[in-house]
């Protein structure tokens, strides 16, 4: 396979499980970082809080943000964010976007609306001083941060307005060595196509950074990690459509298991693949963790349908009992739900796909997505992946790591732990099966919500209000 990126080196590398390992590392970072720090994302938020699990006070990002800049003089935080329409406005944070100077002097805010109409930029990255970087499935916004125990009711999980919301699981990895100069690439890339203007390189050693690292923390050492991209053809963009061609050998290469947990399964595509790892008699495990509730009903009558018939297909055709597929239950009355943002998955212990990529038509081909596609070569390596799968799997299992590394030493298979806790009222629970007889009528196998290719060649800023003002000179530009 050919990549804008080569294979590349990390010296280290983290996986991050759950918001609160991710956002108070990012807040550790944030106090180390010496010049630049760079946030890209689907969505940022000022009002995204957490928990210091040091002195168990809440954090609040502009306020941290605000505090890390009063402190080092010399630090310049740079904010890119998708410039998002109203169908996804509704939790979202509108000032920003009309008085990006209320951010900071020294916090530089750009709407990145350089993408089709409909798409979207959805890369999760974060840089500290061109060194270190974050990269997976996170925002930060609000209704994400939780703890790896997800308590049914907790607490902790209310939002700026006092609102309690459901429990969240996502994974975020973090990587540091050669890799992250092709990670600086890709976001001064995508800077210079959103705003005109190309960042300044940081170009001092920040070795403070090493500090990062969880000494007690599963670390992948000296592996070799594969940027893959995907982004739609847009003006002089060409099309990249390198996460679907990674994640389809990924899938065909796999001997043993294929672990998945993703927040949408539709990609026909990729539902062909697994059909064909599930057909041959002596395949791989497949275990799809998924969230057992849609956003909203919008979403559960748009993508949801189509998510359902690609699943139910999956089934139907499991002739050797080999697939499962699942939601995270939290309670044996499972009236509050875990609701899964991964984009993950893992094969064989030898790969791990990380990053923003949803396994549906728009992530592998119409928005802008970035994932690390992580390689084991050695032994160790692989033992680390091995103990990270098993971390995931002993969250939403309700029990522990060493647990299932003696059930796998006296012979249990993937399904078979799954299967036997599934009385439990934590649990990993089948996905029901069916459809309503109106659903089979409502859209195609490829909506227009859900597409591979722009419905217009138009440029998404073209029904921003602001940028029709800037264009006929009515509205103050603000310089960066």
């Amino acid at each position: 396979m050919s990549f804008s990126f080569p294979k590349a080196h990390a010296d280290k590398l983290e996986f991050l499980i759950d918001a609160q390992a991710y956002y108070s590392r990012f807040a550790r970072a944030l106090e180390l970082a010496q010049e630049k720090v760079v946030m890209v994302g689907w969505n940022v938020d000022s009002r995204t809080s957490w928990v210091d699990p040091q002195t168990g006070q809440r954090i609040k990002l502009s306020t941290h943000i605000r505090r890390c800049l009063q402190a080092n003089p010399k630090l310049h935080i740079y904010i890119l964010c998708w410039d998002f329409n109203s169908f996804v406005g509704k939790n979202r944070e509108w000032w920003p976007y009309y008085r990006p100077e209320a951010w900071g002097q020294r916090v530089h805010f750009q709407k990145d609306f350089f993408h089709p109409l409909l798409s979207s930029h959805h890369q999760k990255i974060v840089l500290i001083d061109d060194q270190l970087a974050f990269v997976g499935g996170f925002d930060f916004c609000e209704g994400r941060w939780d703890t790896p125990e997800h308590r049914p009711i907790d607490r902790e999980r209310v939002n700026s307005k006092g609102k309690h919301y459901s429990a969240f699981h996502d994974v975020q990895s973090l990587v540091q060595g050669p890799v992250v100069q092709d990670l600086v690439e890709v976001v001064t890339g995508r800077w210079l196509k959103a705003s005109g203007n190309e960042l300044k390189s940081s170009v001092k050693i920040n070795s403070d950074l090493n500090q990062l690292f969880e000494k007690n923390n599963s670390i992948l050492r000296d592996c070799s990690v594969q940027v893959c991209l995907t982004q739609p053809e847009f003006q002089q963009q060409k099309p990249l459509r390198e996460n679907l061609r990674a994640t389809i050998e990924l899938l065909k290469s796999a001997k043993k298991y294929i672990y998945i947990e993703n927040q949408y399964f539709t990609h026909t595509r990729l539902v062909k693949v697994l059909l064909q790892v599930l057909k041959t008699r002596s395949g791989p495990e497949v275990i799809l963790v998924l969230p057992r509730s849609s956003h909203d009903k919008f979403e559960e009558y748009t993508i949801g349908i189509t998510q359902r018939r690609a699943l139910n297909f999956l089934k139907q055709n499991d002739y050797w009992n080999r697939l499962r597929v699942c939601y995270p239950r939290l309670e044996a009355s499972d009236q509050h739900r875990l609701y899964v943002h991964s984009k993950l998955l893992i094969v064989d212990d030898c790969f791990v796909k990380i990053g923003s990529t949803n396994l549906n038509h728009r992530s592998m081909s119409f928005d802008t997505e970035c994932d690390l596609l992580i390689a084991a070569h050695e032994e160790e390596q692989k033992k680390q992946i091995h103990s990270f799968r098993n971390q995931l799997l002993s969250e939403h299992l309700d029990t522990s790591s060493k647990v299932l590394e003696c059930q796998e030493a006296r012979g249990y298979s993937l399904l078979q732990m799954i299967d036997e806790r599934s009385k439990k009222p934590r649990s990993l629970q089948e996905w029901p099966d069916g459809l309503r007889w109106f659903e089979w009528f409502l859209w195609s196998q490829e909506p227009w919500f859900d597409r591979r290719k722009p419905l217009f060649k138009l440029q998404s800023s073209a029904f921003s209000i602001k940028n029709l003002l800037r264009r006929t000179g009515s509205a103050p530009s603000v310089d960066f």
